[in-house]
């Protein structure tokens, strides 16, 4: 089995997407003609976990790596960026959704739901660094 760059880029932008409008207190969003929910951005966000913890080849050979995410999660801010969609609360959205996306997606084991540890970051306004075991206790 191997992973397209198409499949990755479309699982990293509407999860960071998602996780942003979320955080920015909207619950479903529309992403590429559709409405895009929880649901959703979790399969996308679980998916990338499975390819990352499994290093899944791309359809290139490659192995899906955490670096590799990272650097797609930075390329989707950028072309937001560069195309003016980010206003200054969205860039802040966004770098909070970042974050969160890559310590969700570089835990050990993968997070049962990214809403946790987005609830603790969302209601504690980004103070208390956000962990998936730290949701646990909470």
């Amino acid at each position: 089995m191997s992973v397209s760059e198409v499949a990755l880029r479309t699982n990293v932008s509407v999860s960071l997407r998602y996780i942003a409008s979320w955080l920015g207190g909207r619950g479903a969003v529309a992403l590429g003609g559709l409405m895009e929910d929880a649901a959703t951005a979790e399969i996308c966000r679980a998916q990338l976990w499975q390819w990352i913890s499994s290093g899944t080849p791309t359809d290139y050979g490659v192995p899906v790596t955490a670096a590799m995410v990272t650097r797609m999660l930075r390329e989707e801010l950028d072309v937001l960026s560069e195309t003016g969609a980010l206003d200054e609360e969205a860039a802040r959205l966004f770098g909070q959704a970042r974050t969160l996306l890559t310590v969700l997606l570089t835990e050990r084991t993968c997070p049962e739901f990214l809403t946790l540890p987005a609830y603790l970051r969302h209601l504690s306004a980004g103070s208390a660094p956000v962990t998936a075991q730290a949701t646990v206790a909470a």
